[in-house]
């Protein structure tokens, strides 16, 4: 049943959902709307309260860029690329496909959520490869499922940032450690709640037909220009 439900969802997502972009324009739009009505103000004071406020986060977003590039690099080296490879060529079921795709990254995203990004994709590209009987969309949602897991990880942009001194929120909540974040107790509980579950509502959620299995991206037919003697003038040729 729960697969049927997915499936449903599935597509009206892949109709409906836009761009991750006009998403961002869309709820920036709704916030300044929402400060409009709830705290009035001239339009122009809120625009310039914005563009102050955009840059009150450069180090912060520089820090999330490195974050990322650092894990895409880390990722990309040759010895761990393969190791990724090697893994995942033990996913010989469809249901080792989808449980090894979500630990592996859940793994990742534990250790440094910008690692985890690029690890995923390799991980469900790999697996999918393998394993013509998982659906590969499902191991793309198995990838990146554990990204509710990041901000308990070691890489918490969220959990680091407050316990950092002086950090931009520090005069309103203070300096909180990360003894009473990442590692509290009720942090660790919570994380391998949701380690244990989400793999199996991952395996309800996994069809039984129509299965779309991964196919690599076509090649893009080579041009080749080459004179025409008959007429004197350049023909192409696919």
């Amino acid at each position: 049943m729960l697969n049927r439900v997915s499936e449903r969802f599935s597509r009206v997502i892949q109709r409906y959902l836009p761009d991750a972009f006009v998403i961002a324009v869309l709820m920036t739009l709704f916030v300044f709307v929402l400060a409009f009505f709830t705290a009035p103000a001239d339009p122009m004071n809120l625009f310039q309260s914005y563009g102050d406020g955009f840059w009150t986060y450069l180090a912060f977003t520089m820090q999330m860029v490195l974050l990322l590039m650092t894990g895409m690099v880390l990722a990309s080296v040759p010895f761990v690329r393969r190791g990724l490879e090697a893994i995942s060529a033990k996913a010989n079921t469809a249901t080792k496909a989808y449980l090894f795709t979500f630990l592996i990254s859940a793994a990742a995203y534990y250790i440094n959520w910008g690692l985890a990004v690029v690890v995923g994709a390799i991980v469900a590209r790999e697996v999918g490869k393998r394993n013509k009987n998982a659906h590969f969309p499902l191991l793309v949602a198995c990838a990146y499922a554990p990204t509710v897991l990041y901000t308990a990880g070691l890489s918490s942009s969220i959990l680091l940032t407050i316990a950092t001194e002086n950090h931009f929120l520090a005069d309103v909540m203070g300096v909180i450690p990360t003894s009473e974040t990442i590692f509290h107790p009720g942090t660790v509980i919570i994380f391998f709640a949701l380690l244990i579950t989400i793999p199996i509502f991952i395996l309800l959620m996994a069809p039984k037909k129509n299965i779309i299995p991964y196919t690599a991206k076509p090649e893009q037919p080579q041009v080749e220009i080459v004179s025409n003697d008959e007429k004197n003038s350049p023909a192409i040729r696919l």
